[in-house]
């Protein structure tokens, strides 16, 4: 499993939209959001590497995305659990 944070900043005018074209793509969870200065915190999760960069690729393209920055990636192969979504929301903010 791949697995990334990354930080998406959008134009302040179109957060609304953006946030729902991001929360709609296969694979993304949003685990934070900061209207007042257009940032979007968001996980993907594949099970391949060129999944995930498709992934990000799409939301870059998205209308009113200024900015996405990975802050966070790991990759897991082994039995244990992937990092849970709370501990990167944590670490993303």
């Amino acid at each position: 499993m791949f697995v990334s944070g990354l930080s998406v900043t959008v134009h302040r005018a179109v957060f609304g939209d953006a946030l729902r074209a991001i929360t709609a793509l296969a694979g993304v969870d949003v685990v934070a959001q900061d209207p007042t200065v257009g940032r979007i915190a968001i996980v993907i999760a594949t099970d391949h590497l060129r999944g995930e960069v498709d992934c990000a690729e799409q939301v870059q393209a998205l209308p009113g995305v200024v900015d996405v920055r990975v802050v966070y990636h790991a990759f897991d192969d082994g039995p244990e659990a992937p990092t849970p979504l709370a501990t990167l929301a944590a670490q993303l903010s």
